[in-house]
């Protein structure tokens, strides 16, 4: 049971993670100017940017 409570939160931190990242990605392209289509591919859910990096808060500290 607690492999599959483990799974649920991993699952659910990537989902977070992700919609965070989709967010910024969006905010940051109508601030330039962009379409959302032209920085975000829905269908993959990836950024099509080079080297692109996905957004995760466990390397944050607060200060």
């Amino acid at each position: 049971m607690s492999e599959d409570l483990a799974r649920v939160r991993m699952t659910r931190h990537q989902h977070l993670a992700k919609n965070r990242q989709q967010s910024m990605l969006t905010r940051t392209a109508e601030e330039i100017g962009l379409e959302d289509s032209d920085c975000w591919n829905s269908n993959a859910d990836q950024c099509k940017s080079n080297g692109c990096q996905p957004y995760n808060s466990k390397g944050a500290s607060m200060s």
